[in-house]
């Protein structure tokens, strides 16, 4: 039974503001770096004779970007206080502070950790998920560039040094390993498709007679990723690495599938293919890997990438233009992650409202108006807790058990990516009867719900008011507050408040709005 002081806490938490609306101070580089994004794409929207959507209300954007960098709805209170104060400097300093929230590492490290390892978000290399994030969380936390964090991942040794194992909490993660169950070609193809975007693994059983990539280049990769057969005492060389092309009598060396060489020089400094390899991918002058992770963030927040992978005509070519310009800006800015996605967020193309299909038409590749897109599994687990007054788990802060009902969850609401809106039925099914909605809607398991019902001073309109701010985000609009008159909810009877409240909540959550990014 929680105390009337808790209750009080979390009636506060619904009913006040939080956002500090001082702006940043420093010079803002992300904001330069947002500038130069829209001025791009303003001259595509008028090369396409193209009318942008008009800016999102403070209500969506706050919610869009909560989502994205924070990977939760906001809560009541964050909500009422931006809606009513909201202002260009308001929503610089919010996108400044969530950017520099924990939970926005957190939340990037699970986007690293999907577009490296997919694989590990089913059996039987689900186990790889919390070890592989808490590390990627580390490593952005001390702002380690990106293509340094990626050179370890791929570097890893099939066995962990004596070193390593002391320094267990520290150690990197071997999921490039047995995510690939130990095997060459498929820490080559894992390599080369999750990290820079390119596919060569069509290649691996023959050659294809319009395909970009031989059946030699793919083994020919794969042989960086062999065990080294040097003694600990011998200096490394590349020669020491080949490996049988499968079906045939060829046996091919290590060679890069671009045609770059790695000089003797270079190899002096490394004890495995593998090291060689990490280093050729992070390597400063590499753009494969730059426009990689640009492309898969832009997705992310913007519901469709700059340029499809393999894609020869993009929808505009200068949205491919675009795309090499953030990736030079990436590798310029020595890979800071988090700058490249507080500028995204800070463009007026991300704060446009979603398209009204009545008044407004544009191709979604031009990115004139914001993509409808769904939630992860982690967004709606981390969302209805924020919805019903709980806090939201951390991969670093809670217990195993409590991590373990997220993932099941997660794992029942996976989806491909965040451009993907639609829920399955079997989704949509356990959204409205699953044990983890049960259990929010029982009075006694939620905060939101407990304080709207133990609370004296507030009216029925109050409260109803408050439910659909700690849900959607916003009080009701007009034709809502008509609906909820016919169907009796405003009604203030004390003796069935709680079972009413109780059946908003729930309708509220399985609406489209509370599911979707919008």
């Amino acid at each position: 039974m929680m105390t009337c002081a808790f209750r009080l806490a979390i009636l506060a938490t619904l009913l006040v503001g939080v956002y500090n609306s001082a702006p940043a101070a420093e010079p803002d580089r992300a904001q330069m770096l947002a500038d130069r994004i829209d001025a791009r794409l303003q001259v595509i929207w008028k090369a396409h004779g193209v009318e942008a959507a008009p800016p999102a209300d403070s209500a969506i954007f706050l919610r869009r970007a909560s989502l994205d960098l924070l990977g939760r709805i906001p809560t009541a209170a964050e909500a009422r206080a931006f809606v009513r104060d909201d202002s260009p400097e308001l929503r610089r300093a919010t996108i400044h502070q969530m950017v520099d929230n924990s939970a926005s590492t957190q939340r990037l490290a699970r986007v690293l950790r999907r577009t490296w390892f997919p694989q590990t978000d089913v059996a039987p290399y689900q186990y790889l998920t919390i070890d592989t994030q808490k590390w990627l969380a580390a490593q952005l936390q001390q702002r380690t560039p990106l293509n340094e964090i990626a050179r370890q991942l791929i570097a890893v040794s099939f066995a962990p040094s004596e070193a390593s194992i002391k320094a267990a909490v520290d150690a990197v993660p071997r999921t490039l390993v047995e995510a690939n169950d130990h095997r060459a070609e498929r820490m080559a193809a894992n390599a080369t498709g999750a990290f820079l975007g390119i596919d060569i693994s069509c290649a691996q059983c023959h050659d294809h007679p319009f395909g970009s990539w031989t059946q030699d280049q793919f083994w020919q990769t794969a042989a960086f990723f062999t065990r080294t057969t040097s003694a600990p005492d011998q200096a490394f060389s590349l020669d020491d690495l080949s490996i049988a092309v499968p079906e045939t009598n060829r046996q091919v060396s290590a060679l890069l599938f671009t045609g770059d060489a790695i000089s003797a020089d270079e190899t002096q400094e490394f004890q495995s293919g593998r090291e060689a390899f990490a280093a050729w991918i992070a390597g400063d002058e590499h753009r494969y890997f730059a426009r990689r992770i640009v492309n898969q963030i832009w997705t992310e927040y913007f519901g469709s990438p700059l340029q499809v992978d393999g894609e020869v005509e993009p929808a505009d070519s200068r949205l491919s233009d675009l795309l090499d310009e953030l990736a030079e800006e990436l590798a310029t800015s020595n890979f800071d992650l988090r700058r490249l996605t507080e500028a995204l967020v800070l463009t007026r193309a991300y704060q446009l409202a979603p398209p009204q299909e009545s008044t407004f038409q544009s191709s979604p590749n031009l990115f004139a108006a914001a993509a409808v897109r769904g939630m992860t599994g982690e967004q709606l687990f981390d969302s209805l807790c924020v919805a019903a007054g709980r806090r939201p788990l951390r991969d670093d802060l809670d217990s195993a058990a409590a991590l373990e009902q997220r993932r099941a969850f997660c794992q029942q609401f996976r989806i491909a990516g965040s451009a993907a809106a639609e829920r399955s039925m079997t989704q949509s099914l356990a959204m409205m009867n699953g044990a983890f909605t049960r259990d929010l809607v029982d009075p006694m398991q939620n905060p939101t719900l407990q304080a709207m019902d133990s609370t004296p001073f507030l009216s029925a309109k109050d409260r109803v008011e408050t439910l659909f701010w700690a849900t959607v985000g916003h009080p009701p609009t007009a034709v809502q507050w008509s609906r909820l008159t016919e169907a009796g909810l405003l009604a203030d009877d004390p003796g069935a408040r709680a079972e009413r409240h109780a059946d908003l909540f729930w309708i509220l959550v399985n609406s489209v709005e509370f599911s979707t990014n919008h």
